[in-house]
């Protein structure tokens, strides 16, 4: 479980950090697409890591309205939709690294 833990909290820490980023990028005025698309990612992931973990440790209280591990589970379900999809941010991510060039 500590294993796991420390999984979550360093998965939240990169989004953040990636968040900083993209804040620090658009201060400054230079392109942010890329750092904003991966610190889309990097929150949706967290959010699911953090998920799965208090699904794990609150269990059958996880499903139950109102408890802190299903506002969790929402929060995770929500985050994945508000920053658009995952798939369609590593998408933004393919081509601002590989080009926009189709084959």
């Amino acid at each position: 479980m500590r294993v796991r833990f420390a999984a979550a909290e360093s998965a939240c820490q990169a989004a953040r950090l990636l968040v900083y980023r993209a804040i620090d990028a658009r201060i400054k005025g230079q392109p942010e697409d890329l750092v904003v698309s991966m610190a889309r990612v990097a929150i949706v992931r967290s959010e699911r890591v953090v998920a799965e973990l208090a699904l794990d440790l609150f269990e059958d209280e996880a499903l139950v309205l109102g408890s802190l591990g299903n506002a969790q589970l929402k929060t995770s379900m929500i985050a994945g939709l508000g920053g658009g999809s995952v798939e369609v941010q590593l998408n933004m991510v393919a081509r601002a690294l590989l080009g926009s060039e189709r084959r």
